[in-house]
């Protein structure tokens, strides 16, 4: 979406980074592969609507692995990082703490 609304923006990143801060422990947690690629779709599509295309395609990659089976190990960690950079980004551009 065009976003015309920078206060409501900042806002939806504040709520992303709340939200979805702990996503790739939260895949590496979930009880089954099919669960941790379900939080997977999910992160995949907020980080999409609010452009964090890095999130969203390390997003994307999560959600293949864990529905093909391949070991999550090195993608949970390159998602880590691109979430980290987002919330570190997000926070400087929004506040937040």
């Amino acid at each position: 979406p065009t976003w015309g609304d920078e206060a409501l923006y900042r806002q939806c990143l504040l709520d992303f980074v709340r939200e979805h801060g702990d996503a790739a422990r939260e895949m590496a947690a979930a009880d089954t592969p099919a669960a941790a690629a379900a939080l997977a779709h999910k992160l995949n599509g907020a980080a999409a609507q609010l452009a964090l295309t890095d999130v969203s395609a390390r997003a994307e990659e999560a959600e293949l692995v864990y529905r093909t089976g391949l070991s999550p190990q090195a993608t949970l960690s390159a998602l880590q990082a691109a979430l980290d950079t987002a919330r570190a980004s997000i926070r400087g551009y929004a506040g937040g703490g």
